[in-house]
């Protein structure tokens, strides 16, 4: 289990809004209030399943399919694979994959 990979929010919540009232982001005022929000829900309450902890674009790598369009041809980088939240994974869906 990694102290920061695949925990409740809850758990990150101290540095999350710290870091929101001392750096410079843009709307961090409305983002610590959806943050609150999403911290007070339940916790993921299944037991921990085998996550990447870090599925980001530039660990995940795409090739061009025999109909031309592009498929998830590898997913790299496992240093932070750990046990947690499965939802920790989904986090990619917004940074890698367009709307479409």
């Amino acid at each position: 289990v990694n102290p920061v990979r695949a925990v409740p929010l809850a758990t990150r919540s101290d540095s999350v809004l710290t870091r929101l009232a001392t750096a410079d982001v843009p709307r961090a005022r409305e983002l610590a209030a959806v943050w609150r929000t999403a911290a007070a829900l339940p916790a993921y309450a299944g037991p921990p399943v085998w996550v990447h902890g870090d599925l980001h674009p530039f660990n995940v790598l795409f090739e061009t399919a025999p109909d031309g369009g592009t498929r998830l041809a590898a997913v790299v980088d496992f240093g932070d694979v750990t046990a947690g939240d499965p939802a920790v994974d989904l986090a990619t869906a917004w940074l890698t994959l367009d709307r479409e």
